[in-house]
């Protein structure tokens, strides 16, 4: 059974304790929070007054816990499907000339809208 004296030992830590923590909010100040915040610094909620109206929407610096979870799984999912996906290789020459025929036939063909557009909007010619 613990004594009187390691009671009141404990107690005084409690206190020492909840004292640092507060410290440290008045600190910490309404900052945003960071990854490394703890329970005892997040806000717990919004404090906002009756009638107050938002000017910006709310800016997240982190995912909750069971999105990163999710975020990670779909990415392990996708590099074990499409293997490691980095930055796309050069295309080779013969890919780079399709490219650019396909390129120019699409160039042409609009041209080819845009005029018979402005062909059918022309005022019929008088005599």
């Amino acid at each position: 059974m613990p004594t009187q004296r390691y009671l009141r030992y404990l107690t005084e830590r409690k206190k020492k304790k909840k004292e640092k923590l507060r410290q440290k909010r008045d600190e910490a100040g309404d900052g945003p929070i960071t990854p490394r915040a703890g329970p005892a610094e997040a806000p717990k909620a919004d404090c906002v007054k009756f009638g107050e109206v938002a000017q910006d929407i709310p800016h997240f610096t982190t995912l909750p816990k069971p999105a990163k979870k999710l975020a990670a799984a779909r990415a392990a999912a996708a590099s074990a499907r499409y293997g490691e996906v980095g930055a796309l290789a050069e295309p080779s020459a013969a890919a780079k000339r399709i490219l650019e025929e396909e390129r120019q036939r699409v160039i042409e063909h609009y041209r080819k809208l845009k005029l018979a557009r402005m062909l059918s909007q022309l005022p019929p010619a008088s005599k």
